[in-house]
């Protein structure tokens, strides 16, 4: 039966995407199943699983509370309670409680069932990602268009499928989007954006913006206003 120094041994891997190591401690017919997502069949699979949830985060790690033991026929069957921190890219912690079932036979893992709150990580990303989209509008409201551009990635696309014949359909890179609103200075005295209400999907990482929008125009001393519905995938 795996002592507790072998458990702790084999969630370092897990914590550290030690894939070599990891490569070692499961059984080439590994199970791997997380909450009620479709399993991981094979080492190789699992070992994929590893690697892709990993990269999507910034850290992992298994802080372990308790661990119980019984027996199969086929082996050992551990449950290991933990509290899991995980650093999401955009540098929060979220700590989660989970537990985990690993069926041992002699040295490796054939069997690894993981019951964990993902949901705690889809919550943290949606409130960081509604924080970017205010500050989206925020932004453009107060011209302040470097900030605003700091918001985008690099390869940032801003799709306008209903513009008109003299205006870009589409703009590409965050520099082409900056140089494109900042011109709006010249143009509008001023901006604003209110009724502001703001929705999300089962996506964390997209957020539907929709506003009322004035802006007053420099040359004619008028105001436009329009109401606008954004999608932001972030």
């Amino acid at each position: 039966m795996p002592t507790d120094r072998d458990i702790e041994a084999f969630f370092a891997a897990v914590d550290a995407s030690d894939t070599e190591k990891l490569g070692t401690l499961l059984a080439p017919t590994v199970t791997l199943r997380v909450n009620a997502a479709t399993p991981f069949s094979g080492r190789d699979a699992a070992l994929k699983a590893f690697i892709d949830f990993g990269a999507s985060l910034r850290s992992i790690r298994h802080d372990i509370v308790a661990i119980s033991r019984g027996a199969t026929a086929t082996g050992d069957l551990i449950s290991v309670e933990a509290n899991i921190t995980y650093g999401l890219l955009t540098g929060e912690d979220v700590q989660v409680a989970g537990t985990t079932t690993l069926r041992w036979t002699g040295s490796v893992v054939n069997d690894y069932r993981s019951y964990i709150d993902l949901g705690a990580i889809d919550e943290a990303r949606r409130k960081k990602n509604l924080a970017s989209v205010k500050s989206f509008l925020d932004n453009l409201e107060a011209m302040k268009f470097d900030a605003w551009a700091d918001l985008f990635a690099n390869d940032a696309v801003q799709e306008n499928p209903y513009a008109p014949s003299n205006f870009p359909s589409r703009f590409v890179g965050k520099d082409a989007l900056r140089d494109h609103y900042a011109s709006m200075k010249t143009t509008y005295a001023s901006m604003r954006f209110w009724d502001r209400r703001f929705q999300s999907s089962s996506d964390p990482n997209e957020i539907m913006a929709e506003f009322s929008w004035r802006h007053s125009s420099r040359q004619f001393r008028a105001q436009v206003r329009q109401s606008l519905l954004l999608r932001f995938p972030v």
